[in-house]
């Protein structure tokens, strides 16, 4: 008589696999690039120039506000490259195109926005323009959480969240432009939260 205690199958042969999907990068900014955002942040304070798609838009209750930032001296589109080439290295091509390279292409900052978030303010579940999006933690005064949602491979929705207090300060993620996330309220201060926000999208050279 037999005995099917054991498995059938050999043991080393038993093997799982991670179904490939699209992630995430990020990474502490050096002083030199964080001592550039808030000097053109105070630039556009004085411009006063809304970012009508974020909380630029008066119509939008409960947004923070936003105003459109100019990269003057190019410094992202200096950085931003290396990026670009970390991501397609470490999760291959977000997009695709069929043009065989017969058109040159290349990635181009398509805008890039500052966000001031006061206590109780959010944003809700949304996506961007473009191919790939980053956001940039520059004063946190509260913990407030950012979650980016996507799906699963079975129907159901994952979430992967930041508790964004002082300790994300100077950090940037820099994710697809499709991916869904959103801004949960912080409570308990009476500071503003600061961030920059910008997308990336390709371009005929």
């Amino acid at each position: 008589m037999k005995s099917y205690d054991a498995p059938p199958y050999e043991s080393e042969t038993l093997q799982s696999f991670n179904l490939p999907n699209f992630g995430i990068i990020q990474c502490k900014l050096n002083d030199d690039f964080v001592k550039y955002l808030w000097e053109i942040i105070d630039i556009a304070k004085q411009n006063g120039v809304p970012n009508p798609y974020e909380g630029g838009n008066e119509n939008l209750k409960g947004l923070p506000v936003s105003l459109k930032l100019h990269d003057k001296d190019n410094y992202f589109l200096k950085i931003l490259p290396d990026y670009v080439t970390k991501y397609k290295d470490s999760f291959g091509e977000t997009f695709w195109t069929d043009n065989e390279g017969k058109v040159e292409t290349e990635f181009r900052l398509n805008d890039v926005w500052v966000n001031f978030q006061k206590e109780n303010q959010f944003n809700a579940a949304h996506t961007h323009a473009g191919i790939y999006s980053f956001v940039i933690w520059l004063k946190c005064p509260a913990p407030s959480t950012f979650q980016f949602t996507y799906p699963t491979t079975i129907g159901g929705l994952n979430h992967l969240s930041y508790s964004t207090d002082s300790s994300y300060e100077n950090m940037m993620v820099f994710f697809p432009a499709q991916l869904l996330h959103q801004v949960y309220p912080f409570y308990e201060s009476d500071e503003v939260r600061v961030s920059v926000a910008g997308n990336i999208g390709v371009f005929k050279k």
